[in-house]
């Protein structure tokens, strides 16, 4: 599967929490980052949806290995007081690789 906006707005994408950790697991992976860029619905609700997912992920994870997610300046990226009660291990921030220009 993927994970896409329809799974993470009705919640779909939980289901698929344990087979996440378990491929991440059996790759000898110290980590995964989600790279999640909705287009639509930039909402709180949205938002919240999508840490619910990541707070799954990194209660299903334990210590045995990192979670993060990429975050920016737009959408439901930017909603950092909802992302942080996740407790991820990273953060990580595209703004960079979007506004690059206007950086330098």
């Amino acid at each position: 599967g993927s994970l896409n906006e329809t799974g993470v707005l009705n919640g779909g994408v939980l289901g698929g929490v344990a087979d996440i950790v378990a491929a991440v697991k059996a790759s000898g992976s110290d980590g995964i980052i989600f790279d999640y860029e909705p287009k639509d619905q930039p909402t709180d609700e949205h938002a919240q949806k999508y840490a619910n997912f990541l707070t799954a992920v990194k209660k299903a994870a334990g210590t045995s290995f990192d979670v993060g997610m990429d975050v920016s300046g737009w959408g439901i990226l930017d909603k950092f007081p909802i992302y942080g009660a996740s407790h991820l291990d990273i953060y990580t921030s595209m703004a960079t690789t979007y506004y690059a220009k206007s950086a330098l």
